[in-house]
This record gives C-alpha cells, sequence and structure tokens, in this order.
C-alpha cells in the first residue's frame, strides 16, 4: 500500500468504525506516552505546511526545549473545508515536513473541531501531560468566540482547557485583525477584565510572540497555493520534502 491509501485508511476508520477522538498515524521516532512531560502543539489545517508552520514550532520550542511536538489535523473543521487537497495529501506533506522540525515530532488526526475537545482528547491519549497550544491570534480569537459554545457561558465552556493548557500567540499586522499593537492590547484588555465574559486570570496562560521577529509575514499556505496556480517558485515558502510533493502530485494547480 502506499502511504496515501494507509492515511486514506486511518482517517476512514477514525471517522466511521471506531470510538477514539484522536489516533496518532506517525512519528519522527518512537516514544513512550509515560516520559512525555509537555507537547507543543500545532493544530493546523496542513493545506499545505510552510517555512511559517516551521517558524511557529522552532520559536516556541525555545521557549520550551524539552517539549516533543504534536502536529494535530483536525478531520471535521469548525471553520474550514476539505479541498483543495485531500487530508490523505495533507498527512504525506505532514509526514515530510516533520523532519524539518528540530524535535521529535508525532502527526495525528482528531475528529474533534473545537479546542476544548482536542485538549480533552489529547489527554485521554497522552494523560496529564502539558499542552502548549501554538497558534496565530486569529485562531485565539476564535477560541475565544462564544459562537462556538452555544447556551454556555465562556468561562464554563473554557474554564477547563484554560486550566489545563498554555497558548502561544503569534501576532501580526493584519488588515482583518489591526495591527500588532492592537492585537497585544487584546491581551492586555483581557488582563484589565475588560473583554466580555473572559477571566482576567487567562492572560497568564497567553504568551505573545510576533511574525515579524521571524521573517515570515508574507508566507501563508494561502500564499503557497496562490504560487502554485501561478507556477511561481516555492523553495522560500515551504521545506524541500513538501515542495517536491506538491510538484509531483500537481497540487494547487
Amino acid at each position: 500500500m502506499t502511504a496515501e491509501s494507509v492515511y486514506e485508511a486511518e482517517v476512514l476508520e477514525l471517522q466511521i468504525y471506531t470510538d477514539e477522538k484522536l489516533r496518532v498515524v506517525y512519528s519522527t521516532s518512537s516514544f513512550e506516552p509515560d516520559s512525555l512531560r509537555s507537547l507543543l502543539i500545532l493544530d493546523s489545517s496542513f493545506n499545505p505546511p510552510t517555512f511559517a508552520h516551521l517558524g511557529l514550532i522552532n520559536s516556541a520550542i525555545k521557549l520550551n526545549s524539552t517539549a516533543e511536538v504534536l502536529l494535530l489535523l483536525a478531520i471535521q473543521n469548525a471553520d474550514k473545508p476539505v479541498m483543495p487537497a485531500m487530508m490523505k495529501q495533507r498527512l504525506s506533506m505532514m509526514e515530510k515536513f516533520s523532519h524539518d522540525v528540530p524535535a521529535r515530532v508525532m502527526n495525528a488526526i482528531t475528529t474533534c473541531p473545537r479546542f476544548v475537545d482536542k485538549a480533552n482528547a489529547v489527554a485521554s491519549r497522552f494523560g496529564e501531560v502539558e499542552q502548549i497550544y501554538v497558534v496565530g491570534y486569529d485562531t485565539l480569537i476564535r477560541l475565544l468566540d462564544h459562537k462556538y459554545y452555544p447556551g454556555q457561558a465562556l468561562e464554563q465552556a473554557l474554564g477547563g482547557f484554560m486550566a489545563m493548557c498554555k497558548i502561544v500567540c503569534f501576532i501580526r499586522d493584519s488588515s482583518q485583525y489591526g495591527t500588532a499593537e492592537n492585537q497585544t492590547m487584546y491581551v492586555e484588555r483581557i488582563r484589565q477584565g475588560r473583554i466580555d465574559g473572559v477571566p482576567s486570570a487567562w492572560a497568564d496562560r497567553i504568551s505573545l510572540m510576533s511574525y515579524a521577529d521571524h521573517g515570515l509575514s508574507t508566507v501563508s499556505s494561502t500564499a503557497v497555493r496562490q504560487a502554485c496556480r501561478t507556477n511561481e517558485p516555492l523553495h522560500d515558502m515551504v521545506p524541500n520534502g513538501v515542495a517536491e510533493y506538491i510538484r509531483t502530485n500537481k497540487l494547487y494547480k
């Protein structure tokens, strides 16, 4: 069987035939769950994985050099559609991408679309490990958006998550979300108790870093897909293994 066939079977089984919420489908080396103390978790659509993803991970590793890395792909996403790359193709790119990460990496799939459910699934799989989620500012906003927790107060819905997890949030100037300064002020407003329904203590669980400090402000999966459509080079946007996979499989044309 090809790698894609194996990944396709894993996704199908998790979706339909098991009660599992999370499954590790690839690891760069063997690991013992009992030895894990903390996990740096990058939850993304990986469509495709880019140097921006790698920069986020590398920066987060500097904050916690002993942590393992978990690349997490939700096969049921609250906001993003499956296309244009199929799940089996994304998992194949994640496998190639993981070898560029300077730490032990596990790649996993989950049926949980919300972070609070993902954290519970990670805890069920790995026990009382410290979970550190590496996110962009847009993801932080979605995490704290009341609309994803109908019928629940935010503190009730996310209290367990914020007690169990930490967040490393990357900010950048954005036409949609404002300047990096404005984004920094959002977390400060949380600290001051000025965001409706968000406890001020949660600000202590959020660490801010800047895309601009790593030269990543223009790199994104969207930019890679556009570059593929216009036949532009990818060497400055994705690792070599990912670029070769995209070319071989004619993705994003």
